[in-house]
């Protein structure tokens, strides 16, 4: 009978997760949760994965993209160790986007019956374990990374914690074997996460060591079972299995982020490190983001959702107090868990100019981590245990027995870790709309792909967004060929977008090209490449470049005839609803070539705050021509690159044309409360480069005007 309330109430807790969030951030599996970039990067690696098991990919770490680039799997996470779920939903014929999301949500589940079966071996109630593992699967902190899918699959982290207590405290070298195999499969399913379950273990053992817990543990009934000589033989086995696959990942990584010289600067790892602030951000949680309201100036505010809710702020801070009473049989527990947890929030924290994280920074595996305020993905074990305790103190307190008292308790629990996270507002993108940006590629395509051929999409907005890479990854790997497009967590330094105007030839001469490559393999190579562009492929013979700055130093600014704010150094914004450019065609243009000129111009735009964004509509028309009309999809940085066709009619008889941007969105940042300044600001203009056809025979130059 207790075993049934266990798992009902359990099953309880999980089902408030299941439609407070995944079904809403799923749109009932008609959506995908997240956005177009960050998560069909994750869906291209699981369709990799799940292509590579089948046979139809060949190379693991080669998944198609930077091509010919080689060891590309590893400029990011690889899914190795979630990928399972995904591929057998593949194989029982589900597509990549319903696949995915299936996938997403198994993630959250694990993560949930992990922890609850943790937090019961530890002692817990059921109402304090469900209550402990729905904080540790589905806080606000969790939510808040829903595009980062490679974070959901946290289900060791729980697993690992419990398998290093039950060895300090019980002194059996099986379950460190055990130890050692959940925290291999954490580092199978996210680096990331496996380095900072290494911290949380560190941590743990620190305050167990120095609290001397284990000269005033108390036994908890039930939790230690001898276990046969076949599970022991097993569980080594599989611990010297799983360690060793993991350090194989890891060397590969390490040679191949080595051959490419990737490494992260100190001034980007500060920039995402946690401040005090950031556990009062929870902007995308209608009853917890009035905190977040209060912190205005923050790096890389999108990484730094730390704020747990007020539920669970509450319940925690009385499972701290009640613990700690003499008479608590947890207190050992909590103890080591308090410690832990106050442990990795000092040993991140960011102030002023300092942490002490940064000691340990420039230690080879250590600097790769970027995102360290991710560490609160792993902080949220302890956060659920001590929800758990808090929990059982109150029923305790309350309903010491069973009855309507109970009953209230539940539900009054239930309420309160689950309100905020029914509030919370996901992140999703409708399957048709995947489907659709597929459709707009083939649309473009004029004759079939050949099964060795190498996709080259040239879109129009190439340096904003990830967003149309993706759609040229996803389309190379539906049909099973490669594409130089790309887009990782990391990029080879001498990688260069294709680009209107630019040859084949010429991109690869660029490419690290494999060892031993020659002039005839790179033209063998040049003649299997497929270019999708929504606008011809011109490529110059004689090409040369005429190039305008318009930062403060620069003589470009003379070309903004009116609509423009005052220059600053990177470059100047726009002021009002609609400005003016001039483009003058360069004197040795030649004008016989019937190829039009390729105008790229970058820019960036003024989003408002994070927690209420402002999309930006454009269009840019010249001589009764629109060259682009739309909403901006806006990157993180929020720079925008858009290369274009201009037809030479279009130009007058003095060679200039005068291009008018049209931006209706335009508003102040006093408005959105970022400071006093009044303009109505939408574009800040950088550049503008023309590429043209000269009558010279001289190579590709570039002038500034």
């Amino acid at each position: 009978m207790k075993k049934t309330s266990s798992i009902v109430i359990g099953l309880l807790f999980l089902c408030a997760g299941v439609f407070a969030y995944l079904l809403p951030a799923t749109a009932n599996f008609s959506a995908v949760p997240g956005d177009l970039a960050d998560t069909r990067f994750n869906s291209v690696i699981l369709e990799h994965i799940y292509r590579w098991v089948t046979m139809k990919d060949v190379y693991l770490w080669e998944p198609g993209f930077f091509y010919p680039y080689k060891g590309v799997l590893a400029f990011s996470d690889n899914h190795f160790g979630s990928a399972l779920p995904y591929v057998m939903l593949r194989i029982f014929g589900l597509g990549r986007e319903m696949a995915f999301s299936g996938w997403f949500s198994i993630g959250y589940i694990l993560d949930y019956l992990a922890a609850f079966y943790v937090l019961r071996r530890l002692g817990l109630s059921e109402i304090g374990a469900a209550a402990g593992s729905f904080a540790f699967a589905f806080a606000l902190p969790s939510l808040a990374q829903e595009t980062h899918a490679q974070l959901i699959y946290r289900f060791a982290i729980p697993l690992a914690f419990l398998s290093l207590w039950m060895f300090l405290t019980a002194r059996r070298a099986h379950y460190a074997w055990q130890c050692i195999v959940w925290v291999s499969v954490q580092f199978l399913c996210s680096i990331y996460l496996g380095v900072f379950l290494v911290y949380l273990l560190g941590a743990a053992l620190a305050s167990f060591l120095f609290f001397r817990v284990d000269k005033d543990f108390v036994t908890m009934h039930g939790i230690y079972k001898q276990k046969s000589i076949a599970v022991r033989s097993l569980t080594i086995v599989l611990a010297l299995m799983t360690s060793f696959v993991t350090a194989w990942m890891l060397y590969r990584y390490f040679t191949i982020s080595s051959a490419y010289g990737f490494q992260r600067s100190i001034e980007e790892i500060q920039s995402l490190m946690p401040r005090l602030a950031s556990y009062l951000i929870a902007d995308k949680a209608a009853l917890s983001s009035w905190p977040g309201t209060l912190v205005k100036d923050i790096p890389s505010r999108n990484e730094q959702h730390l704020f747990l809710g007020f539920g669970v702020w509450g319940l925690m801070l009385l499972g701290l107090t009640s613990a700690f009473r003499k008479t608590s049989s947890v207190r050992p527990l909590a103890t080591v868990a308090a410690c832990s947890l106050m442990l990795l929030f000092l040993f991140t924290l960011f102030i002023g100019t300092w942490s002490p994280y940064l000691l340990f920074a420039h230690l080879p595996g250590v600097r790769a981590i970027r995102s360290v305020s991710r560490i609160i993905l792993v902080m949220l074990m302890p956060v659920g245990l001590l929800v758990g305790m808090g929990v059982d103190a109150l029923s305790r307190t309350i309903a010491p027995k069973q009855g309507i008292a109970r009953m209230a308790i539940l539900v009054g629990v239930l309420l309160t870790v689950s309100a905020e996270i029914m509030a919370f507002v996901p992140r999703n993108v409708p399957i048709t709309v995947w489907i659709k940006r597929q459709r707009v590629l083939s649309s473009m395509l004029k004759q079939p792909v050949p099964m060795n051929g190498v996709l080259n999409f040239i879109p129009f907005d190439h340096h904003s967004s990830p967003i149309a890479t993706l759609d040229a990854m996803v389309f190379a790997q539906d049909r099973g060929i490669k594409t130089i497009n790309g887009y990782s967590g990391n990029v080879p330094h001498d990688y260069r977008e294709p680009a209107l105007g630019l040859s084949v030839h010429e991109w690869l001469r660029n490419c690290s090209m494999p060892s031993g490559w020659r002039e005839k393999q790179i033209d063998a190579l040049a003649l299997k490449v497929v270019t999708l562009s929504p606008f011809p492929d011109y490529t110059f013979t004689r090409p040369q470049s005429s190039k305008a700055c318009f930062g403060k130093p620069n003589d470009g600014v003379s070309y903004l005839l009116e609509g423009w704010s005052e220059p600053e150094d990177w470059g100047t914004w726009s002021l009002g609803k609609s400005s003016k450019l001039l483009l003058k065609l360069p004197a040795e243009a030649s004008p016989d070539s019937g190829k039009p000129v390729i105008l790229t111009i970058e820019f960036q735009t003024f989003d408002g705050r994070p927690e209420k964004p402002l999309v930006q509509y454009l269009s840019i028309t010249g001589r009764e021509t629109t060259f682009y009309s739309g909403l901006l999809e806006s990157a993180d940085s929020n720079n925008h690159k858009f290369s274009f066709p201009v037809s030479r009619s279009l130009f007058d008889q003095n060679g200039e044309l005068v291009l008018q941007f049209n931006h209706p969105s335009a508003a102040s940042p006093a408005s959105f409360g970022l400071n006093t300044d009044g303009r109505l600001l939408a574009i800040g203009i950088k550049s503008a480069e023309m590429l043209y056809e000269s009558d010279k025979n001289d190579k590709t130059t570039v002038k500034k005007r």
